[in-house]
């Protein structure tokens, strides 16, 4: 299947889902804490300049903040189209198979397969075929296709 122009499995999409989902509650964090300041110090004037460490700590915050909210609304995008599969495959698949895929790669917290087996009243092995019948899915229909909620 191609996503933003490569050709990836399934698979690797959802966990570059469950990366970029876990990174997005990173980033809203450093957003809200005002993040790692990388400006400041000491360093010698250039040219002849006064040194203005304040200015320069600001600077570098103003650009810290620009790359992190240009990098949340990415994630964001992303994200979103990745909730818009899910419910395309509630549509096409059924619940289970959307809640199954949303437990385990669209959660805060960091679940394992046994977390969502249990949450979802069946066995580990239960919730892997159920990833296997979502990825095959995908694959047939494409991401174009799983956000319309098409089965086939």
């Amino acid at each position: 299947m191609i996503v933003d122009g490569v050709e990836t499995s399934a698979r690797a999409w959802l966990a570059l889902t469950k990366w970029r989902y876990e990174r997005m509650g990173l980033v809203a964090a450093l957003m809200d804490e005002g993040g790692e300041s990388h400006g400041g110090g000491g360093s010698a004037p250039v040219g002849g300049t006064t040194s203005d460490p304040t200015a320069r700590k600001a600077m570098g915050r103003i650009e810290q903040d620009t790359r992190l909210s240009y990098e949340y609304r990415r994630l964001e995008r992303d994200v979103g189209m990745a909730l818009r599969v899910v419910e395309g495959a509630r549509s096409a698949l059924g619940s289970i198979y959307a809640d199954t895929i949303d437990a385990y790669y669209l959660t805060d917290r960091r679940v394992t397969w046994e977390d969502v087996a249990e949450l979802m009243g069946c066995t580990v092995r239960t919730c892997h075929r159920r990833c296997d019948v979502f990825c095959d899915w995908l694959e047939d229909v494409g991401i174009a296709g799983a956000t319309e909620g098409r089965f086939v």
